[in-house]
């Protein structure tokens, strides 16, 4: 039989009950049917089907199935509908019962009914709805549960989304394998609107908050948020589902709020459970100094009055997210509310987030004890008011493994033994190695008589030497004694052990102190739980008992995988938010992920792929794949592999990492190969040195989601072990640190440029052309190169005759260009005369950043090659430069390229002038650091932030220290032209005896000279250098800052100028002694350079005059300056002139074809 045979045995079946119901023309948009009508609320029963629905009161006539009593009244009394699972019924069989036909419209509905399925290897009870305006329609499943659900009538909801047709409701039961399995329903209601949540989870990142909407009852709204709160000093920076500044949080602005003022925000209707338990678990953010309550209400539907809070939480509670439970007990529907109330002062910002309503019993305590004592399980955040030392420079954390950060701390507490349960963790800073200290202060424990013990649990697991220390003092000390009362240090294994500290009897109030100091190396920690004190008593005995040891699987020699037939024994791993998968061709997202896999090249090879087509995934999930255990080895080894991390956006990709672990261990902080953001639309070589080890190891690929968390596929494949270490070079892009290319060689004519198929980002439709003499097409496109100027010269030009169409693009992009903040010049020649020219696009892609025009040209144009200059905003990282040529609306729009090249400085030449007060930072300056071994950096003080290395001033500066050891610290300005005579000046302060500051000019001919060195202290007081450079020999230069620091000194550099002219008017500014006169020269040209040095830079002395004085210059100011009693600048020998290609705007360019 087809399918519309099918079809019409089923209307048959469906419609023939009802005309004979009389229900031919009537159609209903709601229902309520309990039953206890014979009509059974013109439901019908199925003529096809294999037996009936019996109406029934009582118990059904087999034992120990189906209800007892109806659920409308409760009484064997009243009636319900059942399906009979005794004989003549077998496995298998179906009744259906339909309802009434409902008008369609465009509302929701909801369905609501109650059902029973008490009894043995219960079948299965489906609803289904049927489009009866189409013909060709067949029932579709909206619900369907199966097998034994206990005796209580159970009450389903169902959303129903009919559209604009009409439709009916079926209900389908199939008895199951045993007699005793009964299927009853009753109390069918189809109402207009959404049914109640069951559960709810909101983190407000829907503009429409879940359908939470504002309590009109309340004096003013909540604000749905991003980021900052408009007032300092309160309220959060960052959502708590996130935990950045693009995520989504519901705030009260406590600014221009009177005192008292409400705010309040209600859910959606919450479904009553049989058993009256639910739960509500949210986040709250309440910090800062006029902090007032936030309530929690529910509501019965309709009602006004809310009643008593059913929690509340006054105060400043810190500026951090914390999390509260709060049970739910209801068995009718009702409404959540969430209040505020303001103190009347501005700093009282109140805000909550990741609002989740269970529909399950309450997992843990979250709620305040508001309990102060030193036995504490600390599953309260008040942390039974013990304290954090504010002197010691870092802080223990409140949190359990559901919210813990990273990898930090036990997978479970000791108290609850589960993820939920709460206990203290101490994670150390790793920007601080070594010396990161957090002590926790429990509240006092009074005079005791006798021997007293405290008894606690701690967790210490990693390879490092973090350490804990546990001591008894006096509530009033101020010292912590030389030797702890308790200590251990290093790793003690994956689980919590007990430990006791016993303390003599006391006439005066103790306290106990907590101390965790962090290691070096991994990110390991210190946890705590379950404090316990036994005053006037010793502890009782006990003994941890060590958890069963885990099997080490048998090390392999090789892990290398190309993923065709499996994972080759890697493992996915078990504390990850998701899984790697195998993809075979094309993954699921547009415009992200590979085509074809590396080994093969073609769509019938697999990969790995970190999949990110699933919308449950949120940004910085991560997915990690684990090796098989690889063997040790006394040698290095090489691990290559293949990745590919390209998509349509730069936030669209995040991290790769590769760790290397020991069996058992955890991931280092730091991975041991990371790559972050878009590498190119192609599979890239990595290369991961494997070092010496004598124990089996793991190789681990981590990868993250995006902040835009769509296309963001990241793939690998190819995974390889080699003997040896890795060769040298760096694997992945090759760097260029310059392009030229005429298009004249005969085995690589593009030199490096490529044209992709990037149809899914760019429209590119069409290629660039090789081309020699003139196009195909009359009066349009070049007669020859512009190189050679003939017509056996080459050049790049797109077609626009047939095929071609109006508006296709050829798209050609340059190799990766190495940037160092350098600035950049690119120049090249075009060529557009025809009538019907559209245009050519020059774009600039960043590495980690989406592409940005540069150049456009458009029109028709002269008849002869043109030059054309793009200078490249300065830039550290790797960049490419595109061409992107645009067909016209005719065959006359040849558009011709020829002689692209880069040149290391601005298209007009360096300014003779640099000028940097350090406002804004080194970017802002354009100055790049340079590493050296074993050394530091300079860094960039704000002088918004507080802790100032060095002493005066008001304004920002550049700066390095150290504590300890020897540290070098090089950076370099920006490039400026050198002239006649330039100026060096700069202030600088030495902090300390053994800091030294050597200043060198570095010419772009790669010769140096030593301007100067420091190294007297100035007490933290600024100085100032200047020093006079003459007749350097062309080009440009730089001044390079080379801070060398040891055992504490400090050094700072501030408002430094190279300016053109003579350093005499600063000495008339400042009080100084003149220098020498200058190397003689004739008088006319001496006054000449004397006058044009004047007026070059006179409107920058005056600003930097003023920043001088704003800086408290006066005429106890120290300055060093170099009057001639010092090695002079001036060489004898003369510097090479630069050896970079010329540059067009210095000298005419030729336009000339001949």
């Amino acid at each position: 039989m087809d399918a519309r045979a099918t079809r019409l045995c089923f209307l048959i079946a469906v419609t023939i009950p009802l005309l004979a119901a009389g229900q031919s023309g009537t159609l209903i948009t709601s229902l309520s049917c309990d039953f206890e009508s014979a009509d059974i609320c013109n439901f019908t029963q199925s003529i096809k089907d294999d037996f009936n629905w019996t109406r029934h009161q009582g118990a059904t006539p087999t034992d120990n199935t189906g209800p007892t009593v109806d659920h409308t009244t409760g009484s064997p009394a009243g009636y319900y509908m059942y399906a009979d699972a005794t004989v003549p019924q077998s496995e298998g069989d179906q009744c259906v019962l339909t309802s009434p036909a409902f008008s369609g419209n465009s509302w929701e509905r909801c369905l609501e009914f109650y059902y029973n399925m008490h009894g043995l290897r219960v079948g299965a009870l489906e609803v289904q709805t049927l489009n009866l305006d189409d013909w060709e329609a067949t029932p579709q499943q909206v619900w369907r549960i199966s097998g034994e659900q206990d005796e209580p009538w159970h009450r389903a909801l169902v959303n129903l989304n009919p559209g604009s047709n009409n439709f009916s409701i079926i209900f389908e039961a199939t008895i199951g394998s045993h007699h005793q399995g009964d299927i009853a329903i009753d109390d069918i209601r189809v109402t207009h609107g959404v049914c109640p949540h069951a559960k709810l989870n909101c983190d407000f990142q829907d503009p429409m908050r879940c359908g939470y909407f504002h309590d009109y009852t309340a004096d003013t709204y909540f604000v749905r948020r991003a980021g900052n709160t408009p007032s300092s000093f309160t309220g959060p920076t960052v959502d708590h589902t996130y935990g950045n500044a693009t995520g989504y949080y519901m705030h009260m602005e406590a600014s221009s709020q009177r005192q008292g003022m409400t705010a309040g925000l209600i859910s959606p209707v919450i479904a009553g459970t049989e058993n009256g338990i639910n739960c509500l678990i949210f986040w709250f953010h309440m910090y800062g100094e006029s902090i007032d309550t936030l309530y929690i209400y529910t509501k019965n539907i309709g009602d006004i009055h809310i009643g008593d809070p059913l929690w509340k939480l006054s105060g400043n509670r810190g500026n951090l997210w914390r999390a509260a439970e709060v049970p739910l007990n209801s068995t009718t529907d009702y409404q959540l509310v969430i209040r505020t109330r303001s103190s009347g002062g501005y700093l009282g910002d109140i805000a909550f987030d990741d609002v989740r309503i269970t529909g399950e019993v309450c997992p843990g305590e979250y709620v305040y004890t508001n309990t102060s004592g030193v036995t504490c399980t600390f599953e309260s955040a008040d942390i039974c008011y013990y304290t954090q030392d504010t002197t010691d420079g870092a802080d223990w954390s409140w949190q359990n493994s559901a919210t813990r950060d990273g990898y930090t701390g036990p997978n479970v507490d000791h108290t609850l033994g589960n993820s939920l349960g709460f206990y203290l963790v101490f994670a150390g800073d790793p920007g601080n190695p070594g010396k990161s200290v957090a002590r926790l202060i429990s509240p006092g424990i009074p005079p005791t008589s006798a021997t007293s013990c405290v008894v606690f649990w701690y967790h210490m697991y990693g390879d490092d030497v973090e350490t804990l220390n546990v001591y008894v003092v006096s509530a009033s000390y101020t010292e912590l004694p030389d030797n702890p009362d308790w200590t251990t240090s290093g790793n003690q294994g994956d689980y919590w052990h007990r430990a006791t500290v016993t303390f003599p009897r006391s006439t005066r109030q103790n306290k106990i102190i907590f101390e965790a100091r962090n290691g070096r190396l991994e990110r390991d920690d210190v946890a705590l739980d379950d404090v316990e004190l036994f005053e006037n008593r010793a502890c009782p005995t006990f003994t941890t008992d060590a958890p069963p040891p885990t099997t080490r699987p048998i090390p392999v020699n090789d892990i290398s995988c190309d993923f065709e037939n499996d994972f080759c024994d890697y493992r996915q791993a078990t504390d990850d938010l998701f899984d790697w998968t195998r993809q075979l061709g094309p993954s699921r997202s547009f415009g992200s992920g590979p085509d074809v896999d590396h080994t093969l090249g073609t769509d019938q090879g697999s990969y790995a792929l970190m999949d990110c087509y699933n919308n449950e995934l949120r940004f910085d999930d991560r997915t990690r794949l684990e090796s098989p255990l690889l063997v040790a080895s006394p040698s290095s080894r090489c691990l290559k592999f293949y990745y590919y991390k390209f998509s349509t956006n730069v936030k669209n990709q995040d991290f790769l990492n590769v760790y290397l672990k020991e069996w058992g261990h955890r991931l280092g902080f730091d991975p041991n190969w990371v790559v972050f953001g878009l590498t190119g639309p192609e599979w890239i070589e990595a290369r991961v040195n494997i070092p010496p080890s004598d124990n089996p190891i793991q190789v681990v690929f981590e990868a993250s989601i995006a902040i835009y968390r769509y296309n963001c596929d990241i793939a690998m494949d190819d995974i390889t072990l080699e003997d040896g270490a890795c060769p040298d070079g760096p694997a992945g892009p090759t760097y260029v640190d310059s392009v030229s290319c005429d298009f004249e060689d005969n085995e690589d004519p593009l030199c490096g440029f490529t044209q992709e198929n990037l149809d899914l980002i760019y429209d590119d439709t069409i290629d660039w052309t090789l081309g020699t003499g003139p196009t195909s097409t009359d009066e349009t496109g070049p007669e020859n190169d512009h190189t050679y100027g003939t017509s056996e010269g080459h050049y790049l030009y797109i077609e626009s005759s047939q095929p071609q169409r109006p508006g296709d693009m050829a798209s050609l992009t340059s190799p990766l260009i190495r940037a160092s903040h350098d600035h950049m010049c690119l120049e090249f020649y075009y060529h557009m005369s025809g009538i019907d020219t559209a245009f050519v696009r020059v774009t600039l892609s960043k590495e980690n950043e989406n592409s940005e025009e540069l150049a456009r040209l458009s029109g028709q144009g002269e008849e002869d090659w043109r030059p054309m200059l793009v200078d490249v905003p300065p830039f550290r990282g790797g960049m490419q430069l595109s061409f992107y040529g645009t067909v016209g609306q005719g065959f006359r729009g040849d558009i011709a390229i020829d002689d692209i090249r880069t040149l290391r400085e601005p298209c007009g030449g360096f300014p003779t002038d640099s000028y940097c007060t350090f406002e804004f930072g080194f970017d802002e300056c354009m100055y790049d650091f340079m590493a050296t071994g074993g050394s530091s950096r300079w860094v960039w003080f704000d002088k918004y932030t507080d802790g100032s290395p060095i002493t005066g001033g008001d304004g920002s500066y550049m700066y390095t220290a150290t504590d300890s050891g020897e540290k070098i610290a090089t950076i370099y300005s920006n490039s400026f032209k050198l002239s006649l005579q330039h100026c060096i000046i700069f202030m600088y302060s030495i902090s300390g005896s053994t800091g030294s500051l050597q200043v060198d000019l570095v010419h772009s001919n790669d010769t140096s000279i030593t301007l100067g060195t420091m190294s007297d202290d100035t007490l933290g007081e600024w100085s100032v250098f200047a020093t006079q450079v003459e007749r350097m020999q062309g080009g440009h230069a730089k001044i390079r800052f080379i801070g060398t620091t040891s055992d504490g000194a400090a050094i700072a550099v501030d408002t430094v100028g190279m300016l053109g002219g003579n350093c005499n008017y600063f000495a008339d500014r400042y009080g100084l002694e003149p220098t020498k006169e200058p190397v003689e020269q004739s008088k006319a040209g001496l006054l000449i350079g004397i006058i044009i040095a004047i007026l070059v830079v006179l409107a920058l002395l005056v600003g930097l005059a003023l920043f001088l004085r704003s800086r408290g210059v006066g005429s106890d100011m120290k300055f060093h300056f170099d009057n001639g009693n010092e090695p002079k600048v001036t060489s004898d020998k003369a510097l090479s002139a630069d050896p970079g290609i010329d540059n067009p705007n210095y000298s005419q360019a030729n336009l000339s074809t001949a």
